[in-house]
This record gives C-alpha cells, structure tokens and sequence, in this order.
C-alpha cells in the first residue's frame, strides 16, 4: 500500500477535477505496475487519469481540489472547494516548506457570503501541529474570492497541510493555498465616538498599537526561542535604535499607509452631470437642486421626467462604496482648509422635492403638491453673512440678512479632528458625501440652499443656526506591514465603514453641538476650536442673543429704542436691563388713572411687523378693581374688563390715541400666557407680534411697555411692613408652575419676582423666613434686588422636608451696615443648580424678634442654609459627616454673657461628633460635643455644650458641622 484517497463530492459522475495523493514511495524506482482500489461503496469514483508527481517545488500554488484527503467537503463548479462546516477538514500532501526562513506565510484564496466561523491549519492531519489560523471575512459572495496572508509557525522540510473549519456551517469556499515567505503583521484599527467611555472605542495606527502587533505577530512566533528580547527585535527589524527612533519610523508608515490609498473623487459619482457639478451642488444651484418632479414640459405629460432617484441613481451605487473605501473632499472654497478653523461643517436646506419618504411636505401630484415644499424643520436660523460665501450667491457683497421668522429650515452636519491622520479627518469626505447626497437629497429630498450661503460648507461659511443634527463615521482598518530588505511596506488592505448618529455629550445623540463637546473630552478638539463652533452653531433659543452681538459687535448697528424719560416713564420691557421697571400693578394704575387720557405705549424695535413696531392702547374706562393690567400686558391678553372697543381701543400714532381716531380693527384674546397684542391688527390679524415673560415664540423679545411722564406723581399706596407674600404673589416669573397659592415645579433660572416688598426703615428687616417644601437635595436659592440679574442680597440652600407637601421654614439673615437693605424693593428668588430646588408657600420680611432676646430658644427646622440634611418636622435629620446647617441672626448677649448652648438632639448609634462654630462651616470653632446613644431617634435629651465665647458678643451666625460618621 502506498497511499490512500478519499475523493470529494465533484456534483457529477462527469465532472472531473485534479487531486493529489501523498505516496510512501520514498524507496520505490523504476518501472511498476500500479493498482487504484475501490473501499467501502459502490461507485467510488469515475477515474479519467493519472500522472506520477514528486511535488517538490518550494512555495506551490496548489488548487483547492488538488487534495489528497478531507472529511464532510465538496467540490463546486469543478474549481473550488465548498460545504465546508464546522468540523470538517481537507488534506495536501508533500508541500515543500523549504529550510528555516523558507516560508513564513500562506497566501489563502476564499469566498464567504456569511458572517463568522474561523479556520485552522495543522501539519500533518487534522490533529497535527496548529501553525496559523485565521478569521475569514465576509466577501461578496460564495463566488466572490479574496486572497488573504495568514502567518505561519516556522516549518522545515515537506509536510502534509490540513485546513480545519471552525465553529459554524458554511465557513469558506475554498479556491487555492500558496506557501510564501513574506514576513508581516497586521494590526486591526476600530474608532468610533461614544460618550460611555464603555462604548467608546479609539484603537489606531500608533505606535503603541504597531508596537504590540509586532511583539505579538512576529517577536511571539519567530523569536521564541531567542535570547533576544522583543524591545531588541523591534528596533532590529525597524533599523533603529531605541523607542523614540521608532516612533518616528512608525508614524512615517502610518502616515504612508494612509496617503497611498486610493481616493474617490466627487466627479466620479456625478461625471454624467457636467464638469462644474459638484460645485453648483454644494452652492445649492445644481439641477438636482432646483428642479422638481413633473409632468409638464419638458414632459410628454405621460412619463414624469427630473425624477431625483432616476437623475441620482449614482448616488445610491456610490454608498456602498463608501462603506468600504475613502472619499476625496471637493476642492471648494467652503472647504478650504484655511477656512475650517472650527474643523466642523452642515449643510442647511430650505426646500423638499421628493415625495413619500416620510420626510418634509413634499406630496403628488408634484404639480401641484410640490410646489416650494418644505423639509422637517430643526432648527432657527439666526442671521447670514453675505460676505462669508460670494462664490455661492454670485454677488460680491458686505451686508447681511437677520431673521426672525425664517419658516422650515433642517440643518445637519459633521465634525473631526484638525490632525490629518486622526480618523474623523481622514473620512470626513465619506461624512459630506453620505450627509449631502445619500441621507438628504436622494432619501429624503432636501435641496437648495439658504440664500447667500453655500449648500454645504464648513461651518464659518454658512449660516449662524441654533443647531444641527449629525452624523459621525465609525471606521475600522486593516493595515498590513510587510517586511523586506530595505523595511516594511505598509498598505491599507480593508477598510470597513458605518454612518451613525453622532453619540455625543451628555447621551446627547445626534445633535452636532454635544458631539463637538464629545470630541473635545475626548482631546480630539480644543476648547479654542469649540469656541468658535459656538459661535455658528449657538443653541437653542439663543438666535436674539447672537444676533444682537453681530450687530453691535461686528456691524455696529444698534437694536433699540432709546427712551425719552422726559416725555415717558418705563413700565416693563426686555431688552431693557438698565431701566427700572414698574413691576406692582397698583402703582401703575394709580398712574393712568392721575392721566388726562389714559395710554400706553409699547414700542417693539424686534417686531418684524412694521405695524407693530410702535403700538398706543388707549384705556376707554375706568380700571376695576381686582383688574391686573400690567399682567394682561405682560402675558395674558384676556378680554376680561378688557374689551375691544368698549374697555380700550389700539391706534397706530400718539396722536390717534389721544384724538381717539383710526381704531384698529382687529383683535383677539385669551391665550394664556401670550400677552399683548396677541394676533391684534390695524385692519385684520398679524401673527406672532406678541410678547410673554413666561414663554418663548412672539418676535415681540426687545420691546418696552411706557406711558406718558408725569414727574409730579407720587403714589398714595401704603405698603405694609413685613407682609407675608404668597409664592403665587409675583409680578411676573418664569418656568414655575402655580398650585393655589404655591409656586411649584421651580428648576435651574426658573425666577419669580415680587413687587414693591417693604424693608422698612434701616435697622428694621433682619431676615426672610421663607416656607417651603422639598423632597430631594441638593439646589440653591438666591434672592436678588430688582430682577433675575438683580443684586444678590442673600443665598440659601434649602434642606429635604420629607416631601413636597411637607412645609419648613427657614430662616435667612441680611447683611446690616454698608450692604443693609431699606426702603421699597423689588424681590427675586432665582433657583439654581439642580431640577426641582423647592416648593414656595410664602415669605416674609422679619425683624426676627423671637431671636433678638439672649439665648432664644430656635427650633432645628428654623436654618438659614444646609449642606446634606433632611428636616423631619422642626427637627433636622440625616446629620453627616460633613454636614452642617447655619442659623443666623443668634444673639450672645453682652461679652461674657454666654458660656454655652443646651442642645436637644436624639440618636441610635455609637461614634461622631458636632463643632459649633462661629459664622459658617470653616467659622472659628467654639466647641465640640460627643453626642450619646438615646437608643432611638426619636428619644430626645438635653445636652450643654461649653463654648470658648467669652469674647463673643452680639447678634452671629451660628453653625453646627457633623464629623466622623453617618448620622
């Protein structure tokens, strides 16, 4: 017996196909007979030939069907070998390995239409020695063949190879195998931007990651048996002599690998369009922009043309493509990289022109259905710099357009780093390209440009917007170094690439914004970078704010109207922070009614209606009593004693008000929380030209109510001295919920201002006490002067009652001396820091009486600002370490009069201890008190502290700091 053959399935008894059988004919020469026999079936093969062959050759390319055995496979289409599952296994005989060094690697030719699996080869049958492996990936098809370099173990002499598929079925076709003696490595890069670091994944050609594919490539399978180590062999094999040597050769083949790819260009995907495409594309002036759908001319009316999938069909071939190679960035001057200092770009569109992607307004008949159509709006358009982008609107120009009501616009953009080799940099033309004509024009239509802006551009040339959605590229690389004598050769050999939303900030996904803020906590951006991003991209509701910047800081222009305090008294406005408002309604109609004729004006320099720029409302009757006018001005606009031509008419000119000619005609009422004029008009209905000072949405956001001055008025109004003011007693607020007489619902800059709150005379106030409720921690309350920027008198921390039903009152103290406040005050209480910072019942202003005797006795509840308490009734709870709670306005008495503080407490641990000191937390320490188990919490002692306070005198804050233990 000289050898023995399994033959493979071939599909047909006429399908003939080559194989090899080792022999042990090492000793057999000359001429012999040679007998094939048949085992264990029924027609074991049809056998065309045979030739004798000594198979001795280094490195032979040997076809997959040219095996000698193999377990479960079969043969397709005469070439190839398939069926290969887990488990199963096919043998050559007597390839030739040559001596040590001869061969490194085997160049194997496969197929796969699935995913996972893997494959082994051994020496010398299925349990042989392991000397490679490798994980195919999916090609093409189960006919679509690849050749990829798997490294092998060192291996001397001739040895039979089997191939051992792995863990699935279906794992590869198999085409051929070749022995080959290139030496290389291979690392496998993976980036993708996440904000859960977990998610995250920035694995890319550095040396870090060179360094260690070689180490684990070459150093682990051809030094193990060297005394040479792995630092030694890598700086052998890179021809340097230390690491920082290195890293500047590896580098130098990253960089390499990187800018030998190939490069598609824009022009290949729209060659069919003309020469200048790309560029009228991306400044919105191409015909995929400006045409739309239709049956009309140049249609035969049968057959619809400019059809965008038809025109654009390219588009949709090149996505694929781009999934799996680099785009190349047009060469446009919005693009130009001296312009991209922020490194982000958008593209803005006005216009939808496809129907039925459930995207924009766009619907059929497009002749009538399509017609200047819109997208999905999402977000505002702020203001547009003509001179940013000539080459866009054909007009070499300096000026600029705001806007106030822009109607739907859909903004969506990208973001990289500004290092050419990073990632995000080099695939960011993938970015435009998927962004631009993939996501928007061909699948959802979108089109055209806003005027005097390009289509697309880097953020500097487009338009100032509040936001944008985004994209981002997740990219993974295979980069293959190989070795020869003058170095390694690095290529590229696959790229695989996925659009995603952007993952940013905060698990702010898809919005460009938080995914510029993700790149720079990442350290791919720098804050100077995202500064000026913030300047193009400025956030939500913030379009005033950056418009009235670029006006005044860049153009010069101003927005307002001055007010002549000689012919009128400010009431109320915004936009109008150094004026002095009139916030308590009373005063302002004791002024109307000491008028000849009672008017008042609102002028509005932000109102896009002319008509509305200057408005006159002229008060018809008396005012009743329990009639709140400067409310139903401000913010609600009701027809209750506050009829049309009955109550009050509106008139166009000061003159008109006063001879009581040319009346408006139109008015409406009843919106709650939008206040004057609502949709009131000279002649019919003007929309959006009201103002609130609860809510966003009128265009009327810089505006001045006034009446006519009266420098004689002094108002006969008695204000009382230490009113106790219901929360739902304010002037005006924002963001705050009403329950009752209780304000809820109050969250970070929500703010309620009081009108016209007493102080008295100097030396009378001392304090707040302020009731409220809270059921979680943390917040702050800050208390200001005037309004919410108003100066800041007092701050206190509110602790948890227990609930926001559960009431507490605290009790605040106010600076005496040079910073005492006297006399009548507007009062803002403005949150901070967290949502939900408390529920207000009521305030009052206090002289604290109970606490100017000497040693007055004040409950737990009665602090002025915590950190870290609970309240459970007056008593405070949760007492930390760390924790502290501060009472002001505590009177010591004479020098010496006080030696030291009975406290009641309860507790049912052992351990901790409690400062007293003198002002705050880091005040000066009068004592310290050891508190005892009371074996419950509930179980309430008396305890005297000594204090070192001989030399306190007079009226301190006193605090109390937790230490060593939870409560």
């Amino acid at each position: 017996l000289l050898g023995e053959f399994v033959p493979i399935n071939t599909n047909s008894w006429s399908g003939y196909v080559n194989a090899y059988v080792g022999l042990d004919a090492e000793e057999v020469d000359g001429i012999h007979d040679l007998t094939f026999v048949g085992k264990g079936i029924r027609s074991v093969l049809n056998l065309e030939s045979f030739q004798l062959d000594a198979r001795n050759e280094l490195h032979p390319l040997v076809t997959a069907t040219a095996y000698s055995s193999h377990a479960g496979m079969m043969v397709s289409n005469l070439e190839y070998i398939s069926h290969m599952d887990d488990g199963d296994f096919i043998t050559y005989d007597s390839l030739n390995f040559g001596a040590i060094g001869d061969t490194n690697s085997i160049k194997v030719s496969y197929a796969k239409g699935n995913d996972n699996g893997s494959v082994e080869l051994r020496l010398d049958g299925p349990e042989g020695d392991l000397i490679g492996s490798f994980l195919p990936q999916r090609t093409a098809g189960w006919a679509d063949f690849v050749t990829v370099d798997v490294p092998v173990d060192p291996v001397v002499g001739t040895h039979d190879l089997t191939i051992v598929t792995k863990e699935i079925s279906g794992v590869i076709n198999l085409e051929s195998l070749e022995l080959s003696d290139e030496i290389f490595f291979q690392i496998a890069t993976d980036y993708a931007v996440n904000s859960d670091s977990a998610a995250s994944r920035d694995i890319q050609c550095t040396f870090e990651v060179v360094k260690t594919a070689f180490i684990d490539d070459i150093y682990g399978r051809y030094y193990v048996d060297s005394d040479q180590t792995s630092d030694a062999a890598f700086w052998e094999h890179f021809n340097v002599s230390d690491d920082e040597a290195a890293k500047a050769v590896v580098t130098s083949l990253c960089e390499t690998a990187q800018a030998n790819m190939e490069e598609i260009d824009f022009n290949e995907i729209t060659y069919d369009q003309g020469a200048q495409f790309v560029e009228l594309y991306y400044s919105g002036r191409g015909s995929w922009n400006e045409e739309t759908e239709t049956l009309l001319f140049p249609s035969d009316g049968e057959a619809p043309v400019q059809k965008l999938k038809l025109d654009s069909y390219k588009v949709k071939d090149y996505k694929s493509l781009s999934e799996k190679a680099l785009l190349r960035m047009p060469d446009l001057q919005q693009f130009d990289p001296s312009v991209c200092t922020a490194h982000a770009a958008q593209c803005c569109w006005p216009r939808d022109r496809q129907a039925k992607d459930n995207n924009g307004n766009c619907a059929k008949p497009y002749d009538s259905q399509c017609v200047d159509k819109d997208v999905a709006d999402n977000t505002d358009l702020c203001y547009n710099e003509l001179d940013k982008a000539p080459y866009a609107n054909g007009v070499d120009a300096s000026g600029f357009s705001v806007y106030d009501y822009e109607g739907p616009v859909h903004c969506h953009g990208f973001a990289w780093s500004p290092d050419d080799n990073e990632t995000t940099s080099r695939y960011k033309a993938n970015a435009l390209f998927f962004v631009s004509m993939f996501d928007h024009m061909y699948t959802r239509g979108y089109v055209e440009n806003i005027p005097g802006s390009p289509m697309c551009g880097c953020v500097e040339h487009m338009p100032v917007v509040t936001r944008a959605d985004c994209t981002q590229t997740n990219v993974q690389e295979s980069y293959k170094f190989t070795k020869t004598d003058s170095g390694y050769i690095p290529t590229i050999e696959k790229v695989k690439l996925q659009y995603q939303a952007c993952q940013g900030a905060g698990n702010q996904d898809n919005d460009l914004s938080a995914f510029v803020q993700q790149l720079v906590n990442d350290g791919k951006l720098s804050t100077a970078e995202q500064d000026i991003f913030s300047e193009r991209v400025v956030g939500k509701n913030n379009c005033p704010v950056a418009t009235t910047s670029f006006l005044e800081d860049k153009r010069g222009f101003q927005k307002d109207h001055e007010v002549d305090t000689t012919k009128w008294t400010f009431i109320v406005g915004e936009g109008y922070d150094s004026e002095t408002p009139v916030l308590d309604y009373r005063i302002l109609h004791e002024m109307i009614g000491e008028q000849e004729v009672s008017i008042v004006r609102r002028v509005c320099p932000s109102c896009s209606a002319m008509t509305h720029r200057d408005i006159y409302y002229r008060r018809l009757t008396p005012i009743p009593e329990g009639f709140n006018l400067l409310d139903t001005l401000m913010n609600n606009w009701f027809d209750t004693d506050n009829k049309h031509n009955e109550d009050f008419a509106l008139y166009s000119d000061h003159l008109d008000a006063y001879l009581d000619i040319n009346r408006w005609t139109f008015c409406n009422f009843n919106d709650s929380n939008i206040g004057f004029p609502r949709d009131c008009g000279p002649t019919k209905k003007i929309n959006n030209q009201w103002n609130s000072y609860n809510r966003s949405g009128g265009t009327a956001n810089h505006h001045a109510f006034m009446i006519p001055a009266d420098p004689s008025f002094k108002s006969k109004l008695v204000h009382e001295l230490y009113p106790k003011m219901d929360g739902n007693a304010f002037a005006f607020q924002k963001g705050l919920g009403v329950s009752g007489t209780t304000v809820n619902s109050w969250h970070i800059d929500d703010y309620a201002t009081y009108a016209s709150v007493n102080f008295g005379e100097p030396g009378t106030t001392k304090g707040i006490k302020v009731n409220y409720a809270k059921s979680n921690d943390g917040g702050k309350m800050e208390i200001r002067l005037g309004g919410p920027t108003g100066t800041i008198i007092a701050e206190f921390t509110p602790a948890h009652t227990g609930g926001w039903s559960k009431y507490s009152t605290a009790y605040i103290g106010l600076p005496d001396g040079d910073g005492e406040v006297t006399g009548l005050q507007d009062l803002t209480f403005v949150g901070k820091d967290v949502h939900g910072v408390l529920n207000l019942a009521y305030f009052e202003l206090s002289d604290f009486a109970d606490r100017t005797v000497v040693h007055a006795l004040i409950e737990g509840s009665e602090i002025s600002t915590n950190f870290g308490v609970r309240m459970e009734g007056k008593a405070v709870a949760y007492f930390d370490d760390g924790d502290f709670v501060t009472y002001s306005q505590v009177n010591f008495g004479a020098p010496g009069a006080t030696e030291g503080i009975i406290l009641r407490y309860a507790k049912r641990n052992n351990g901790g201890s409690m400062e007293v000191r003198l002002g705050g937390p880091t005040g000066r320490l009068l004592g310290e008190f050891v508190p005892i188990n009371t074996n419950s919490w509930s179980g309430y002692v008396n305890a005297y502290v000594g204090l070192d306070a001989e030399e306190v005198d007079g009226i301190h804050d006193l605090t109390f700091v937790g230490k060593g233990i939870r409560s």
